[in-house]
């Protein structure tokens, strides 16, 4: 809740099984995308970005993740969002798996670097498209 709390408001959505919340995950639009600290894919206008993705353990495998990335496109897509990000580690296979069964294909990279030694420039981020 801290970084609801920091970022200024929330773009959270939930998908529950019954009564019980079964995964978590963001939908961020450009405009909220501009008001966080770090902003790693940087967004431009008509883009979002589905982060900070979480099914519980319970509901792993069940197509929960699937199900909630094609949902929060079509939110998107009734925003008129035209392009939506989905940033996975190199080393998440399973985030990378339920991303490319949900449609989406590799499209690029992010470096994202952080100094905690130069108080200038604390972090930035490239985005590069190309595989």
């Amino acid at each position: 809740m801290k970084w609801l709390e920091q970022e200024g408001g929330s773009d959270v959505y939930g998908v529950f099984l019954g009564d019980d919340l079964a995964h978590v995950a963001w939908l961020i639009p450009v405009e909220h995308d501009r008001r966080l600290a770090v902003r790693k894919a940087k967004l431009r206008a008509g883009e979002a970005e589905i982060a900070r993705c979480y099914t519980l353990p319970q509901y792993r495998g069940s197509g929960v993740y699937l199900f909630a990335i094609r949902s929060l496109c079509a939110i998107a897509l009734s925003r008129e969002i035209r392009r939506v990000f989905m940033l996975a580690g190199l080393t998440n296979a399973a985030s990378q798996r339920g991303i490319e069964k949900a449609g989406f294909s590799k499209v690029g990279a992010i470096l994202h670097c952080q100094f905690t030694w130069w108080p200038a420039l604390l972090h930035f981020s490239v985005r590069r498209y190309g595989r």
